[in-house]
Order: C-alpha cells, then structure tokens, then sequence
C-alpha cells in the first residue's frame, strides 16, 4: 500500500473494520466521496470533480475553523468538523447538508487526507500525541497561533530560527503547510462574499505537492495564495510579523512580505 500521497500519484485510506468505521464510510459516501479507495493526486488541478475529492477535516472549533469548513462545503468541498462532543454539531452540519458530516478528531485523522488545525497553540502537543502515527503522508493546513511569549519560549526551547519549523516537528511524518494563521476569520468571510478585494492569505511549506493543494482550499472560499517559499520564511506572517493580520489583498500582501525580507 503507497503510504505517502505527496510523493507518489495515489491517495488510500487505511482500512476499516467495525460496525463504527462502516457507518463512517456510509458517511462520506454519501456525501459523493470515495473511503478506502484511491484518488489520482496528480489529476486533482484537472477539474472541478478531482479538486473537490480530497477529504478536509477540520480540527478546532472556533471562529477560523468554522467559517473555513462552512465555506469549503460551500465550494462543493467534503468536510469533517470535530469535536470532543460532536453532537454539538448536528445541527451545524445538518443545515450544511450532506457533504458535511461530524465526529471526533481522531476521525479526521482516519478518514481525511487533509487535515486543517485551527486550535489553541497550547494544544499542539497533545493533538500531535494523538493523532501523529495518524497522518502519515498526510496534508497538514495550521492556522494555530501562539502568542509572541509563547513564541519566544517556543524558539528558545527548540533551538530554531521560525514557529512553523518548530511546530513541523511535531508531525514529522505528515506534510506541514503553515496557512491562513495571518488572516481573520472575518476578513475570510468577507473576501468571499465579494464585500472586499480578494485576501491575499500566505502559505509557507516544505513540499511543492502539499503546496499546491493547500493553494486550491485557498482559492476555493475566495481568497488568494501568496506562496512565500519554505517553512522558515512564514516568520514574517507570524505572530509579531510584518504581514502578520494586516488582511489585505494579494498584491499589498506580496509587497510587504518583500519588505520584510
């Protein structure tokens, strides 16, 4: 079985077993979607039906992560929205209809292949314990922010130049992109409803493959990637950075982060 999706052409979920994973998969099937057979990675940017097939799970339930996944639903997108109690979200995806669906993160980490982290930074890593031997060759999308103190004992603890290298460690054997921590939830919300010139929302990562996936659920809820290279050049989206929630559009964005460097 090919394990890692971003290195090769083929995407497989695990198998499942069980009266729980049965159900789950009824789940996403009917929500048009495939569970425990293969996607063409590299067919994805070919059409609207391969640029929705990728499974997104959302993890964290605040304002980031539930103004993303409505939108992504929206787009057409396949969402799992976690919580430790899912039945707080019955109702939300209920009215979403039938591509949104509820559950546990460990769900998300089963059944997704892209996961998006919008959790307070405290919890990393406890989610990283959990959920790591999980997300083997999967995409990881963080939007988790710590605060500037937070950061610096962050920094000074691992002995390294940037948060989204450090926080990468904690999932060494996924593919880590650092997206959409610059923006808020408001200016997302906005920017999709036309209400604003398109946000400019960077990204940072380590693998071209990742990098193009994660640029497609950007410019699905109506926003703009502006890809700034490897993980060590998110810092001047980070907190304390110069592009740091200045929420403007692309072009503005581009400039600043070229100022900054």
């Amino acid at each position: 079985m090919k394990t890692d999706p971003f290195n090769d052409d083929e995407l497989r979920l695990p198998g499942a077993s069980g009266r729980r994973d049965f159900l789950r998969q009824l789940a996403w099937a009917a929500a048009g979607v495939v569970v425990g057979g293969g996607i063409r990675l590299g067919a994805e940017a070919g059409g609207r039906d391969e640029e929705v097939a990728l499974k997104i799970g959302v993890v964290g339930g605040g304002r980031m992560g539930s103004a993303l996944g409505k939108l992504w639903v929206k787009a057409g997108h396949s969402v799992l929205f976690t919580s430790r109690t899912p039945a707080k979200l019955a109702e939300m995806v209920y009215d979403l209809g039938p591509r949104a669906t509820a559950g546990v993160p460990s769900d998300a980490a089963e059944l997704c292949e892209v996961i998006f982290l919008a959790l307070p930074y405290t919890a990393i890593p406890e989610v990283a314990r959990a959920m790591a031997p999980q997300l083997r060759g999967k995409l990881i999308l963080d939007a988790s922010n710590p605060t500037l103190r937070q950061k610096v004992a962050l920094l000074e603890q691992e002995g390294i130049a940037g948060v989204a290298k450090a926080t990468a460690r904690a999932f060494p054997d996924a593919h880590y992109v650092r997206g959409f921590n610059a923006v808020d939830a408001s200016a997302v919300t906005e920017s999709a409803a036309g209400k604003t010139r398109r946000l400019g929302v960077p990204l940072a990562g380590e693998s071209g493959p990742a990098l193009e996936i994660a640029k497609r659920r950007v410019w699905a809820p109506g926003c703009e990637p502006v890809v700034t290279g490897d993980l060590l050049t998110s810092e001047p989206f980070e907190v304390g950075g110069e592009a740091y929630r200045i929420n403007v559009g692309a072009a503005q964005l581009r400039q600043v982060l070229a100022e900054a460097t």
